[in-house]
């Protein structure tokens, strides 16, 4: 019997397991950044469900020949399902979510 892991099951699973490997070191990088800036932009997917994107956007600093130069990077950070699209709705969206990844923005 030969093994597959083309199941959407299995693939949620693998991408779940990568998600866990990858956000410490892109909220590590942020951390080290001085600045930083939030992205979150909503469409409906193929089931007509809103899905809402969330981006991390800051500078990391890299060496090049002595010299520190800064270099701007996109992080994805999460897909959120958002059902309402009221101003309350989406700040009831936005803050818990970046809560959840220990991104404050309250002394900012």
């Amino acid at each position: 019997m030969q093994a597959h892991y083309l199941s959407g099951e299995t693939q949620n699973y693998f991408i779940s397991c990568c998600a866990d490997e990858v956000l410490p070191f892109i909220l590590a990088e942020r951390e080290k950044a001085k600045y930083f800036s939030v992205i979150v932009d909503a469409t409906p997917d193929s089931a007509h469900i809103e899905q809402t994107v969330f981006v991390l956007r800051y500078l990391i600093c890299i060496n090049e020949e002595g010299a520190e130069k800064y270099k701007p990077v996109e992080r994805f950070l999460a897909f959120v399902d958002c059902n309402q699209k009221t101003g309350e709705a989406i700040r009831n969206l936005i803050l818990p979510t970046l809560e959840d990844k220990r991104i404050d923005i309250q002394g900012v």
